[in-house]
């Protein structure tokens, strides 16, 4: 009897595997490489550099010091405040009785330390009468002196011969709203607090 004739599966294996190629799009050139199993090449992270990392922190830390530094300095941009200006407190305050740091003449110191405040003054100036205004007003009791026989000896000694001229304990505060240094005068140092600062212990300023 004659045997069934039956063809071999490599061969209906090529004959789908060409069929299926020539209707796509693709080749099918690489067919054999694309089923293969080679391994892919992974990507390892860099390893860990703990110099460079101490390094940056090092850096980074004298940084943060040196900013640190510049904005507490003292120079780090701070206005800074004249010496003149804050004389009046009475440590800073020039040597009572003293003329550019020599004696007073001996008829100007004994009616300068006859009272607390004393003040200088002249008929008629409106800046005489507006200090003596301003010193009531803050219940500061002063003596009134006229200028005339003292101006030699107050020119002598503070380079000035306007009125009034305002002593307090023995210390020249100028006239009535400036004097021979930029802290002086009275109507300055009373808007600002430094006279009353030089009474706050003295009978003178009991409500100032």
């Amino acid at each position: 009897p004659p045997r069934p004739v039956t063809m071999a599966a490599p061969a209906w294996s090529s004959l789908a595997q060409e069929l299926s190629c020539r209707d796509s799009e693709d080749p099918c050139d690489n067919f054999s490489e694309l089923e293969t199993d080679t391994p892919r090449r992974s990507v390892e992270p860099a390893p860990f550099n703990s110099k460079a990392f101490s390094a940056w922190l090092l850096l980074a830390g004298v940084f943060v010091v040196a900013a640190w530094l510049l904005i507490t300095s003292p120079s780090s941009g701070k206005l800074k405040v004249n010496s003149a200006v804050t004389a009046p407190q009475r440590g800073l305050l020039p040597a009572p009785y003293t003329c550019d740091h020599k004696p007073m003449d001996n008829a100007l110191r004994s009616i300068v330390e006859s009272d607390k405040v004393v003040l200088f003054y002249l008929d008629g100036c409106p800046y005489c009468e507006a200090a003596e205004k301003a010193l009531a007003d803050h219940s500061i009791a002063f003596k009134r002196v006229p200028i005339a026989t003292y101006k030699p000896a107050l020119i002598a000694c503070t380079g000035r011969s306007s009125a009034p001229s305002v002593w307090v304990h023995g210390t020249y505060v100028g006239g009535c709203d400036d004097g021979s240094q930029p802290w002086q005068g009275v109507l300055p140092m009373l808007a600002n607090g430094k006279l009353q600062q030089i009474l706050k212990a003295s009978e003178t300023c009991e409500n100032c």
